[in-house]
């Protein structure tokens, strides 16, 4: 830091009384008010009175919030949050983390209505005691996801992320005790590729550094859409056997849009650079399509997604 420079932190730090400021030396911390300061000491008003600490020894001065204010040449880097996450009474911990998701979830609205919507009460199994029971319809969604998470202080972290998710169409039939359980439909329905960013608000449960996290992220999806998948696949169990009807969809239509999602959960701290984490999603996504497949879907919908995830982070 330039001379110049520690001139502009000296006014703008005498200028504002500094509540609660923490002051680092090689040998101690000390947390109270400062009240004066310039080139050569720091007057910190603490519970024994005040006391002029000489700027050469000071390593360090942290505001109210835990923000880095200030450090000497000599000093710890002016970007390393550590001595921040010790101020504040958590311990040190990595502040750039590879964090890998793996989940599972639903997926409900727009087409994936009217997928089930045209299955619903029409596949059905047969009983060896002649009970015919009506398969149940549910989409079935799992996810996989990379994350790079950074620190800007213990509070905060901002997370980029890529977020895989394919969802599975189901049919399933029978309770698996008196009538044997059938799983009468399981394929891919749609894949979806999402990039998102945003930020982390972390609330700290004691002081091993784990906490309580919430997520806010936006960002931008694209993937795949099958129609009618689920439905070609169950044809020979539809009511009305071989002549239920062929319909004509393409294959494949393809999907982009904004996504959105929130979530909360708790981050264990394991040690200075592994953490697990578990978290529940809400996710939004306004996708456009290709083209229209559905006389009763637009063109252009919302689609929503809710998932857990489970994750293994290593920091560095």
């Amino acid at each position: 830091m330039s001379a110049y420079q520690n001139l502009l932190v000296f006014l703008c730090l005498a200028c504002t009384t500094v509540e609660a400021a923490t002051v680092v030396t090689a040998k101690e911390r000390m947390t109270g008010t400062i009240t004066a300061q310039n080139e050569k000491t720091v007057t910190l008003r603490g519970a024994a009175g005040e006391i002029k600490i000489p700027r050469e020894q000071i390593v360090q001065i942290f505001d109210d919030n835990g923000e880095l204010v200030w450090t000497s040449d000599s000093g710890i880097d002016a970007n390393t949050p550590t001595q921040k996450n010790q101020i504040q009474g958590v311990p040190a911990f990595t502040q750039r983390n590879i964090i890998v998701d793996f989940g599972i979830g639903t997926a409900w609205g727009a087409f994936y209505k009217s997928e089930n919507d045209i299955l619903d009460g029409n596949i059905y199994v047969d009983y060896s005691d002649g009970t015919r029971q009506t398969a149940a319809m549910s989409m079935f969604t799992f996810a996989g996801g990379l994350n790079y998470q950074v620190y800007s202080t213990p509070r905060w972290s901002t997370l980029f992320s890529y977020f895989y998710r394919t969802t599975q169409q189901r049919a399933t039939a029978g309770d698996g005790k008196k009538y044997k359980f059938e799983n009468v439909i399981d394929t891919q329905i749609s894949s979806l590729h999402a990039i998102l960013m945003g930020k982390e608000l972390h609330l700290y449960l004691g002081e091993g550094g784990s906490s309580f996290d919430f997520v806010g992220q936006i960002g931008y999806e694209a993937g795949s859409y099958y129609p009618l998948a689920g439905y070609n696949q169950a044809r020979a169990t539809l009511a009305g056997g071989a002549a239920a009807i062929q319909f004509s969809r393409p294959a494949s239509v393809f999907l982009h849009g904004p996504t959105a999602r929130i979530g909360s959960g708790v981050t264990f701290r394991l040690s200075e650079a592994w953490q697990f984490r578990i978290h529940g999603y809400y996710q939004i996504a306004y996708t456009f399509a290709s083209e229209q497949i559905w006389s009763d879907t637009p063109k252009n919908v919302a689609t929503h997604d809710v998932y857990l995830l489970m994750s293994l982070g290593y920091g560095f």
